[in-house]
């Protein structure tokens, strides 16, 4: 199977597009730097409606962040807050989607939502930070922008990309024998330099 951080992506839902519906998916945390306010302006200005699968944190400036910036901005858009979801209806949101939507500025180091809804053949519209540019092929699993109105322009080009053909090559890419692989030549390297 393929595996990283303990998940085997081959289990990830696949639908056809004829089961997917139109709307746009956030994944994550409920913080500034994910990007949530983004989100619903992205959505908004490509008409769609937005699935929002976060977890709103406990701290005090987390709670006063969602209600004094994010419900005021969701009642802007066609928004629906599905809360925090287990893994399985989570999969199952990121199968159904348009596109999974990751427009925040934090420098993801890993940027597993990306991989994640990936592996659903579901495409990514994304900022491009961190280690995102590196597995979301820009143009082939989705697209990226500076903005939310750039990222929204690029939301109905996501019908161009070939579902089944993201997945082939999150599964590749990611698999647990290619980790190996990659590990096993970075040592060879560092011995024959020894």
């Amino acid at each position: 199977g393929v595996v990283h951080n303990g998940l085997d992506l081959t289990g990830s839902p696949f639908l056809p597009a004829e089961d997917r519906g139109d709307e746009l998916c956030f994944v994550g945390r409920m913080v500034p730097e994910k990007g949530i306010v983004d989100a619903i302006e992205t959505a908004r200005l490509s008409g769609r409606r937005l699935l929002v699968a976060a977890k709103v944190g406990a701290q005090p400036a987390e709670v006063d962040y969602h209600e004094r910036v994010v419900e005021p901005a969701m009642r802007t858009a066609d928004v629906e807050y599905l809360g925090e979801l287990s893994s399985d209806d989570r999969d199952a949101l990121l199968a159904r989607s348009h596109a999974t939507l990751m427009p925040g500025d934090w420098p993801e180091p890993f940027g597993l939502v990306a991989i994640e809804s990936l592996a659903c053949g579901t495409p990514v519209i994304a900022r491009p930070v961190g280690a995102l540019p590196e597995i979301v092929r820009e143009g082939v699993d989705g697209w990226f922008g500076d903005d939310a109105a750039t990222l929204a322009a690029r939301v109905d080009d996501v019908a161009r990309l070939d579902r089944v053909a993201i997945r082939q090559s999150v599964l590749e890419r990611f698999s647990a024998s290619r980790m190996a692989d990659g590990y096993l030549r970075v040592y060879r390297q560092a011995l024959q330099g020894a």
